[in-house]
């Protein structure tokens, strides 16, 4: 039992609560720890169908990735990559040809929903393909104040990475982008702070 990140986003903007940095941290750093176990898997796994709904948060703290039944079938519909957004909220990476449902999609699909828990709110229609740098910059502003637990620039540029701004400096899966992002933070015991946070988050929701 638990929540899933959807339903907590949408509370949070409707709330107007204000969650605590270390919080959000510690969640975006359990999402991308659950894809890069998914990738790291032999065989190279991908999920393909990764939005805010398919993560449930755990009333226990823990992150797991849901409905990863979906990703063939999207694929098989043939949708391009504006479309694919507009219908189901997937981010997917630039193509010269019809979206391919591997792991560089995921990593694109989770720096989406990174993005939408720094911002502490869902993403809209129309934030996205072509408002995502704007964005990313307005997400990361809002991290550039005195004591904060993370690097507006380190996480600006793992953003970028991850959302595949620019393509030749991208991650090609979430195991590349789990090395950087454990790089960001940079105040000791931040993650046990954000652990804490987190689940008292969660018990008010």
């Amino acid at each position: 039992s638990g929540v899933r990140l959807s339903d907590l986003l949408e509370y949070l903007e409707s709330s107007g609560e204000v969650v605590p940095e270390s919080a959000m941290l510690e969640l975006a750093s359990l999402v991308i720890n659950a894809v890069a176990s998914l990738h790291a898997w032999p065989g190279g796994l991908a999920h393909g169908a990764l939005n805010a709904s398919h993560v449930l948060i755990t009333n226990d703290g823990r992150v797991m990735l849901t409905d990863c039944v979906f990703g063939a079938g999207l694929e098989a519909l043939q949708r391009n990559r504006d479309n694919l957004w507009k219908e189901f909220c997937l981010a997917m990476p630039p193509s010269a040809s019809l979206a391919r449902f591997d792991q560089q999609a995921d990593v694109t699909q989770m720096g989406a929903i990174i993005l939408a828990i720094v911002l502490q709110r869902p993403l809209r229609i129309h934030e996205y393909p072509r408002g995502v740098s704007d964005l990313i910059m307005t997400a990361t502003e809002s991290t550039a104040v005195p004591g904060s637990a993370v690097s507006p620039s380190a996480l600006r540029m793992w953003l970028q990475e991850a959302l595949q701004v620019h393509p030749r400096l991208a991650f090609r899966s979430a195991v590349e982008s789990q090395r950087s992002f454990a790089d960001i933070s940079n105040r000791p015991g931040a993650r046990r702070a954000g652990a804490m946070a987190l689940q008292v988050l969660l018990r008010t929701t």
